[in-house]
């Protein structure tokens, strides 16, 4: 008997195969850096789910994304404000621009969209797939006009990103203000993504929610990403205290990588120095600094033979502003 062959289509998948794209939806046993009265500190939980974390992580990435991409004031903060329920992430960099595009949607043909709309509603859309532009720089330096350094410095590289967010949320809401075009839109998302009305066939009609847009008078640029996980994708019920602990070490280590005033709740961080941050992680200790040949900065601190025994050589790197 021959096996029934099925082609999903691209929510679909992520949602039948979130391994793929967000890691593990189940709680399990790990070690964690988290925070803990101020220190970050490595402990053991009962309740750590990847995919329930990384789904924050891809909104994150987002604002600190922004910070590479050159507008005519720079980003300044990254604000996350998170409760057992929610979470939601605002920057102040570059605007998405309120304006309508044209666009070649793949099986579909060209189509008359908002800006928004075309990053969040559509799979394996985005605009970090220039790296294969002609690099306009010299050296190790990046510079935020070249496109391609804006592409290979950004942690968002596949179209699927925050859109993973959204795809594993109950109720989502994007809202920006544009001081280029006067304009603030709101795009809302239900029922994990559930986004278009469809025809027969299976194709996209028109958006179930379409977006609001509204004039907007301020100078400043604002981008905010709010969601509802729906929890019972990851066998919970809510976040928990480790849970909301896990992200407010995140933002830590998230202010001395982008070098912005970020805000967890009701704590406010700005970040200076390498050893303002690892004194967080292991207290205030004898250290040695220096720079490697293509410019990373390392950072030696001293341990006491009792903690080499223990714990023997303790590392920490950063990647895609996440700690290894």
């Amino acid at each position: 008997m021959s096996e029934t062959v099925k082609i999903l289509d691209d929510r679909t998948h992520v949602l039948t195969r979130p391994n793929t794209y967000i890691g593990s939806i189940s709680t399990d046993i790990a070690e964690v850096y988290m925070n803990r009265d101020g220190n970050i500190v490595l402990q053991s939980v009962d309740d750590f789910n990847e995919g329930l974390i990384h789904i924050i992580k891809e909104v994150l990435d987002n604002a600190c994304d922004n910070n590479n991409r050159s507008w005519k004031k720079a980003q300044s903060y990254i604000e996350v404000a998170m409760d057992n329920k929610s979470v939601c992430v605002v920057n102040d960099g570059r605007p998405i621009a309120v304006e309508e595009i044209k666009i070649n949607v793949p099986g579909q043909g060209m189509k008359k969209m908002y800006r928004t709309e075309s990053i969040f509603d559509y799979f394996k859309s985005g605009t970090n797939f220039d790296s294969d532009e002609k690099c306009i720089c010299k050296g190790d330096k990046r510079d935020k006009k070249c496109v391609a350094c804006q592409a290979l410095g950004n942690a968002g590289m596949n179209g699927i990103g925050s859109k993973a967010a959204l795809v594993f949320s109950k109720y989502a809401k994007i809202h920006h203000g544009d001081p280029d075009n006067a304009k603030q839109l709101t795009l809302e998302f239900h029922d994990n993504h559930d986004t278009f009305t469809l025809d027969k066939n299976g194709k996209p009609i028109s958006r179930k929610n379409p977006p609001e847009v509204k004039s907007y008078k301020s100078p400043k640029s604002f981008t905010s990403f709010y969601f509802e996980p729906d929890f019972s994708r990851f066998g919970l019920k809510k976040f928990s205290k480790n849970h909301i602990d896990i992200v407010h070490a995140m933002c830590i280590n998230i202010s001395y990588i982008t070098g912005l005033k970020v805000k967890f709740n009701d704590n406010e961080y700005k970040i200076k120095s390498l050893e303002e941050l690892a004194t967080m992680y292991f207290g205030k200790r004898d250290t040695l600094q220096f720079k490697t040949t293509n410019g990373d900065q390392v950072l030696c601190m001293a341990q006491t033979l009792s903690e080499m025994e223990e714990f023997g050589s303790r590392q920490l790197s950063f990647i895609n502003n996440t700690c290894i």
